[in-house]
C-alpha cells in the first residue's frame, strides 16, 4: 500500500522501486511543502474602525488558516489594533495584532484551524488605538490546502 505525504495526500513512490525512490520521494516532499506557501491580502481603507467586517471569500476547497500577518501605513498608538476571523459571522477568536508603537509589520502565529469551501471566511477589527486608531491596513493571510481525499 502507498504512503502519502501528509499536507497534499500525494503519492510517494513504491518501496520496492529503488531507481526511483530516493528522488521521487524528495520531489513530492518538496511540492508537499509548497502548500505552506499559500496566502492572499486584503486591503483595509482608511482608519480601522472597530467590530467592522471586511475582506469576506469563500474558498474553493477546504483549507487550514495558519498565520495572519497585518501591516499599516498609519500607525496605531494608545492601544493595539487587533483582528479576529470569522467563519459564517462567528468571531474564532484567532485573534491577530498589530502592536502600538511596533513595528510596521507583524506576523501573528495564531492557533491552525480549519475552513470548508462552504464556508464564508472574513477578518474582524476588534480593537483600534486609543489615541491613533491607525488605518491603511494590510492583512496577509497565509492557509494551506486540505489533503486531497484519496480513493
Amino acid at each position: 500500500m502507498p504512503t502519502y505525504t501528509p499536507k497534499t495526500n500525494l503519492p510517494h513512490v513504491d518501496p520496492g522501486d529503488q531507481n526511483w525512490k530516493a528522488k521521487g520521494d524528495a520531489c513530492t516532499d518538496m511540492i508537499d511543502t509548497l502548500g505552506d506557501l499559500m496566502s492572499f491580502t486584503v486591503n483595509y481603507s482608511g482608519q480601522a474602525i472597530a467590530d467592522e467586517v471586511f475582506g469576506q471569500r469563500k474558498f474553493n476547497q477546504a483549507v487550514t488558516i495558519t498565520k495572519i500577518g497585518i501591516s499599516s501605513r498609519d500607525m496605531p498608538t494608545g492601544a493595539n489594533i487587533t483582528i479576529d476571523c470569522t467563519l459564517d459571522g462567528a468571531e474564532q477568536t484567532k485573534i491577530a495584532t498589530l502592536t502600538a508603537g511596533g513595528a510596521m509589520f507583524q506576523q501573528t502565529d495564531i492557533t491552525d484551524f480549519d475552513v470548508t469551501n462552504a464556508q464564508v471566511f472574513a477578518l474582524k477589527i476588534k480593537n483600534v488605538g486609543s489615541t491613533n486608531p491607525g488605518g491603511e491596513l494590510f492583512i496577509t493571510v497565509h492557509y494551506q490546502p486540505k489533503a486531497i481525499a484519496t480513493t
